[in-house]
């Protein structure tokens, strides 16, 4: 067993102004574009950190409308996490440390419980606008990011696209401007798949329309799962491979809608849960637990027992209690 050690970090960038822009989400089912499946051979995984090796990551909104897709860089990303936003889409938070992607986006919008995943791993955290809740929160919580909104030095728009689905950021770039302060975190990672569990050919999470239904099926001769959303492989923009997920993770949370015309969300991320992981192509239950914004996410067997990740990649869904999610 390898136990990754990361240290988190924090950040502080002073950002300069410029002409804010609309945030506006395309939901309109005319905008998927079919791809045929591209065969991943040959993947490498992406390295993770030796032990002690500082892990200091930048965290990006990256927007999952229909007319964002395919995303850039996303395929390059340690943990994805991937939660509802209002009108029933789902957005990205990703982090990036193991490599460094020269384009990455198209960077959207925060939320304001986006800040408490990003407080959890100390994460600087590149944004482009935020919903009036986030903003509440900018000043009162301990994250340091950069903002498209307000500093436009990191940011360009890609002609080829409409905006705000065109905006986009280079990670390296990004990273140069960071004096990190380092803080710890552990994550453990095993190279061996765990003994237990069910074996599974197929994920489906039913997010609210097939635009946005997540489907992962499992790959043993790679030992991947190869995402699909809507029946249509996930590409990367700037590979034009299908992405692959080494570590899936379902973490079970109360979602409430606040009372305002726009229907912003609440996603209880504090306490605990039902989790459920997907490892090494098999299947097991478990929980999750959180105590503080300070303290990070713990993910348990049903033993209790820390979940030990196959080393690559995590995506981890946060999704409402009562979902219904397939895996047969």
């Amino acid at each position: 067993m390898k136990k990754l050690v990361i240290f988190m970090v924090v950040v502080l960038l002073i950002c300069g102004c410029t002409a804010k822009e609309p945030p506006r989400d395309d939901t309109d089912d005319e905008n998927m574009v079919e791809i045929e499946p591209i065969v991943v051979e040959d993947k490498e995984p992406i390295e993770q950190a030796e032990a002690e090796e500082p892990y200091e990551p930048v965290g990006v909104m990256i927007e999952n409308s229909t007319a964002a897709r395919p995303q850039s860089g996303l395929i390059d990303a340690d943990v994805v996490y991937e939660v509802y936003v209002e009108g029933g889409i789902t957005r990205f938070l990703a982090l990036f440390n193991s490599k460094y992607p020269e384009v990455v986006g198209p960077v959207r919008s925060v939320r304001h419980y986006y800040l408490d995943i990003a407080q959890e791993w100390d994460a600087y955290l590149v944004h482009y606008g935020g919903s009036p809740l986030a903003k509440a929160q900018f000043d009162k919580v301990a994250i340091k990011r950069i903002d498209g909104m307000i500093d436009t030095n990191q940011f360009w728009r890609d002609s080829s696209r409409k905006s705000p689905h065109n905006a986009y950021i280079d990670i390296a770039q990004c990273r140069e401007l960071i004096d990190f302060e380092q803080n710890i975190r552990e994550i453990k990672f095993s190279e061996t798949a765990p003994s237990t569990g069910e074996a599974y050919s197929t994920v489906i999470i039913p997010y609210t329309s097939k635009s946005y239904k997540v489907e992962y099926r499992y790959d043993e001769k790679l030992g991947e799962n190869m995402r699909f959303v809507g029946d249509v492989p996930f590409i990367d923009r700037e590979s034009e491979q299908q992405l692959s997920i080494d570590n899936i993770v379902i973490q079970y949370a109360r979602h409430e809608r606040t009372k305002n015309k726009v229907g912003y969300k609440e996603v209880e991320l504090f306490g605990s849960g039902r989790a459920q992981y997907f490892i090494g192509g098999k299947f097991y239950e478990g929980t999750w637990e959180r105590s503080d914004a300070e303290s990070p996410t713990h993910f348990l067997n049903e033993s209790g027992e820390e979940i030990e990740f196959m080393p690559g990649n995590v995506w981890i869904h946060i999704v409402p209690t009562n979902m219904n999610v397939t895996v047969k």
